[in-house]
């Protein structure tokens, strides 16, 4: 029996053009981006990967620091895990292409790719929900420290404490 999976051209080709757009948000010359946290430019990116997330099947929850969640529920035992996969979409002001968006990128077409597994009854998988992840203001760019987001997600950093954090772009002479 032949399987209806994507194969590694097709999942080569998915993640290409995910990239292609997501780099299209804050381009700069010579290939680079630039979405530092809280831009226009980042917004636009935010808001793609929330429809992207939608339009694949995917319940989009944004908790109070930002944190964008696409939830995939794949399980059926009702154990309540999840595997978290991701990255972040913000940058440094002058970044490359890859950094932090390849990471969301390959956690939304992993997402596609095991749901068509799990379709095809190739898969049987141990956790009930899949996560794609993006954390907010992870590149430390515009407030310190770096890796809000996921700080507050993990209880290392308070949300009281990440609201106060002042933005250094502020600072600058």
């Amino acid at each position: 029996m032949a399987s209806n999976s994507p194969n590694q051209r097709d999942l080569h080709a998915q993640v290409l053009a995910l990239l292609n757009e997501f780099s299209s948000y804050g381009q700069i010359g010579r290939g680079g981006i630039s979405r530092v946290t809280g831009t226009a430019e980042e917004k636009k990116a935010r808001d793609y990967l929330c429809r992207w997330l939608i339009n694949h099947g995917l319940t989009v929850m944004i908790d109070p620091i930002g944190n964008i969640f696409g939830i995939l529920a794949i399980g059926n035992d009702r154990n309540g895990r999840a595997f978290f996969c991701g990255s972040h979409l913000d940058s440094q002001p002058e970044a490359g292409k890859f950094d932090g968006a390849l990471g969301v990128v390959y956690a939304c077409v992993g997402a596609k790719f095991l749901t068509k597994l799990i379709e095809n009854k190739e898969f049987a998988p141990a956790f009930d929900y899949f996560v794609v992840c993006c954390w907010t203001a992870e590149e430390g760019a515009r407030f310190q420290p770096s890796l809000i987001g996921s700080r507050v997600f993990s209880g290392e950093l308070s949300l009281e404490d990440a609201w106060k954090l002042e933005d250094s772009s502020l600072h600058v002479a």
